[in-house]
């Protein structure tokens, strides 16, 4: 996540187990969502019997579950699987002072709670993007003016329109409902002072409500898939910017805000820019929730989870080598046509042993081991054909009047140029501009593939290429 307001703040630190031993320390998240913890002093281990690693010795943790705590300004804080990372432990000296760090992977701030009772039934969270993507004005000014051409001549006044908006509500399944919400919130208007201006903000969220209590870890999982949902909807990675639970308490919602580190990458700078958008929530407004049932369901690891996460750590460059980020969509590909493709299913693993072995018995003389591992290795699927097979569908679609044939052994060659470094390519076609034009190809038929995955008809993925400048010349990989 990007947080926008880092936080360092003093306070007092215990077990859940252990409340009475407190400890004074310092609570530290980064503008990523790092946490880290500083205390003055070391918390005891009441589980020590006698045996372990040194810290554990002389009854210091090295693993906590939960730690809660009080800080200065917040209230009470809540940091989830906690690392020691350093125990100033002075066992032989008694004046000198003890302290310890640790590193959590969660920090709820709002209230302490138990490993055993973080349970929520609403999330609401925000991300970078998500006002280009909903593509609603919350704030509508209008203005009386007088214009001669393009002149203009008199300013009469105007007014400024606000209000809160939310989208409907769509089911994600049977029990879990999501809804856009764009509320728009005034500057503080302080007693005793002029009000010389008054500042409108709209910051639009997402609100993910559950029937049934769910644990952190499954409300993670749902946002960073969203978050991916609509980082591909606005051509660029966006990152989470705000997580906060509600949670019911003496009848009244409490609101618990989370901090922890996500998977975006830290390098990824959103550019606010409604014409990079590939679509809106008004264009696909009455299929959004059974595409995103359907994107929610398949982004399983063995699913086509793997092959979309190859897909954006090539397209968002992971890192700055251009080989490599093609190698990432090469193996994207390879993936997802395996997933979604009837014809990339092998034969029967026992069945075509057989017939190999039968294949290879029927020679007289011996056969080299070498022969003998491509045959029973023939039961597969090569890339230069998982790539002809997903090209066939949108070959028209590229102005370089270029063969799916051809453009699969382009690819084939070129990733085992880049992977084996084989001596078998020609015209420098692994680097340089040749490079950068079959990665973008190849880029962009994933992209177009993802979209038909996702539920895009052909006319609305056309639509969807017409709009984008990007898609628009990358199509036209010719030159």
């Amino acid at each position: 996540m990007r947080n926008p307001s880092p936080l360092q703040a003093k306070g007092h630190f215990w077990l859940p187990s252990n409340p009475e031993e407190k400890l004074a320390g310092e609570l530290h998240i980064s503008q990523f969502g790092q946490v880290k913890l500083d205390l003055l002093g070391v918390f005891s281990n009441p589980e020590w019997q006698g045996s372990g690693d040194v810290e554990e010795m002389f009854g210091h943790l090295r693993k906590v579950d939960c730690i809660c705590g009080n800080v200065h300004g917040e209230g009470f804080v809540t940091l989830l699987n906690c690392l020691s990372t350093r125990i100033n432990a002075n066992l032989f000296s008694s004046q000198a002072l003890e302290a310890s760090s640790f590193d959590a992977t969660i920090a709820l701030i709002g209230d302490c709670y138990g490993k055993n009772e973080l349970a929520f039934s609403t999330l609401n969270f925000t991300m970078e993007g998500l006002d280009d993507w909903l593509n609603t004005d919350t704030i509508k000014p209008t203005l009386k003016i007088k214009t001669e051409g393009d002149i203009l001549r008199s300013f009469f006044g105007g007014s400024v329109d606000f209000g809160f908006k939310e989208s409907a509500t769509f089911a994600l399944n049977d029990d879990i409902d999501i809804q856009f919400i764009s509320p728009v919130k005034l500057s503080p208007i302080f007693p005793n002072r002029p009000l010389d201006y008054l500042s409108l903000r709209s910051q639009p969220y997402i609100s993910v409500k559950s029937q049934i209590p769910r644990q952190i870890e499954y409300f993670i999982d749902l946002s960073d898939k969203i978050r991916k949902f609509i980082s591909l909807a606005v051509d660029q990675e966006v990152q989470m910017q705000s997580f906060t639970f509600m949670k019911e308490h003496s009848g009244q919602a409490v609101p618990v805000r989370m901090y922890l580190e996500t998977g975006a990458s830290r390098k990824a700078q959103y550019e606010p820019e409604i014409l990079k958008v590939l679509f809106t929530l008004s264009d696909i407004e009455n299929d959004f929730a059974k595409m995103m049932r359907h994107w929610i369901e398949r982004f399983e690891p063995r699913k086509v989870g793997h092959a979309l996460n190859l897909y954006f750590a090539g397209k968002w460059k992971e890192t700055s080598f251009l080989d490599v980020n093609f190698i990432f969509l090469a193996q994207a590909i390879e993936v997802l046509h395996r997933q979604t493709f009837p014809s990339s299913k092998p034969m029967d693993k026992k069945e075509y042993r057989k017939i190999a072995d039968e294949f290879i018995d029927s020679f007289s003389e011996t056969i080299p081991d070498l022969i003998k591992n491509n045959i029973y290795q023939a039961n597969r699927v090569s890339l230069r054909d998982r790539v002809e097979e997903m090209a066939m569908p949108f070959e028209n679609w590229f102005r370089d009047n270029e063969s799916s044939k051809d453009f699969a052994v382009k690819v084939s060659e070129t990733r085992n140029h880049l992977t084996h470094y084989s001596r078998e390519l020609v015209n420098e076609q692994g680097m340089g501009e040749p490079l950068h034009n079959l990665y973008t190809k190849l880029e962009i038929l994933l992209l177009l593939h993802i979209l038909e995955f996702i539920g895009f008809s052909r006319e609305q993925i056309t639509t969807v290429t017409e709009r984008s400048k990007r898609l628009t010349e990358g199509l036209d990989t010719s030159s």
